[in-house]
């Protein structure tokens, strides 16, 4: 269930405890005592839980927008670093010395040849 929709459905069950606390208040009044008391309690702690639901709630949806967030600049910064690698790689580095000596010599070979 979205979670934006629990919140709002928490509300409406705040304001039914709201509106039975009321009930309790008019059975307490009309002489049914303990059973007005053992709905005041009741409903007192259902409101103190749907209040702490929602608390918990919000605080999950920033931990969860922030842990986006910083996945997204990890993201960002691991492709950054490859780019960075790859713009600083030497492609000479692969090559062992006298590879590179025996390449060199091939081309100027070749250019050798082509100005005859």
């Amino acid at each position: 269930m979205n979670p934006k929709l629990k919140s709002i459905l928490t509300g409406i069950m705040i304001a039914g405890d709201a509106f039975f606390s009321l009930v309790a208040l008019v059975l307490m009044l009309d002489g049914d005592v303990l059973l007005g008391l053992g709905m005041l309690l009741f409903l007192m702690i259902d409101t103190a839980l749907s209040i702490d639901y929602i608390k918990i709630q919000k605080n999950h949806a920033k931990q969860l927008e922030e842990l986006k967030r910083e996945n997204a600049i990890a993201r960002y910064s691991h492709i950054r670093k490859q780019q960075e690698e790859e713009e600083n790689a030497n492609p000479l580095e692969e090559y062992e010395p006298d590879e590179i000596a025996e390449l060199l010599n091939q081309r100027d070979q070749a250019e050798t040849l082509r100005h005859y």
